[in-house]
């Protein structure tokens, strides 16, 4: 059950990767550029040439260049030498061992989480899973997938390891682009209720039964996706993409 009084050692405050404050050019390009390839505008291989978006964005070069260093620190992104950087492309096995590592990762976590959870935290979570709820009644999907991603993160931060919870978040935006692309639209369950019932587990301090909960919950993302080794057409008009 939950303990109020528990005292895991946490930070008062720790600031992750994508919290860290961008000067605003870079911020709204980098902003676009992830709305514009959830949105399915960008396709995976998509070349993001410096000059193109520079002129797209009416800002210079540097700017451009730290937006593109800040998406390749997420996984969004990859540079080649003397190419130039290209939106991630993933392949079945990639995908594949990216889900591996999340299994092994936010079983942790959860489990961690479970064996501490203090009323405080299962606050916190509810009033995230509130807020998925608003998103999914206004129909906003992009801000609703954004949302089921930080909810997994949440855990980790919760959980008190900032290793795992760094290991996580460089995982999470590959696995959503990887899911943005390449999800077959089918029913993988309800996230949300998903996420509720992990709350209500967390809150019973059933270890086990999170562990199996995000395992399955893991795995249903993961069986959605349509994926072969096949090259994807990367052609495509940044400005029109980006606009």
């Amino acid at each position: 059950m939950i303990d109020i009084g528990a005292s895991r050692r946490r930070p008062a405050r720790w600031e992750s990767h994508s919290e860290r404050t961008l000067p605003s050019g870079v911020s709204h390009i980098v902003e676009s550029i992830i709305k514009a390839v959830c949105a399915k505008r960008l396709p995976p291989g998509a070349k993001l040439g410096e000059t193109q978006l520079a002129e797209v964005f009416g800002v210079s070069r540097t700017i451009v260049r730290q937006a593109l260093q800040h998406l390749s620190f997420m996984g969004f992104t990859r540079s080649v030498a003397n190419r130039g950087t290209f939106v991630m492309q993933s392949t079945p096995k990639r995908a594949a061992d990216l889900f591996a590592a999340r299994r092994v990762i936010e079983a942790e976590t959860v489990a961690l989480l479970a064996r501490d959870c203090t009323a405080k935290d299962i606050r916190t979570l509810r009033q995230h899973v509130a807020r998925e709820r608003d998103m999914e009644a206004i129909g906003n999907a992009l801000e609703l997938a954004q949302l089921r991603g930080d909810f997994h993160l949440l855990i980790a931060r919760l959980a008190g390891n900032m290793v795992l919870a760094e290991m996580l978040e460089s995982l999470l935006p590959q696995t959503a682009l990887i899911r943005a692309f390449y999800g077959s639209g089918g029913s993988s369950g309800q996230p949300t209720d998903e996420h509720e019932e992990l709350i209500r587990l967390l809150a019973k301090g059933d270890e086990q039964g999170c562990i199996r909960l995000i395992e399955t919950h893991l795995g249903l993302n993961e069986a959605c996706l349509r994926m072969s080794d096949e090259p994807v057409d990367w052609r495509v008009n940044l400005a029109d993409a980006l606009r």
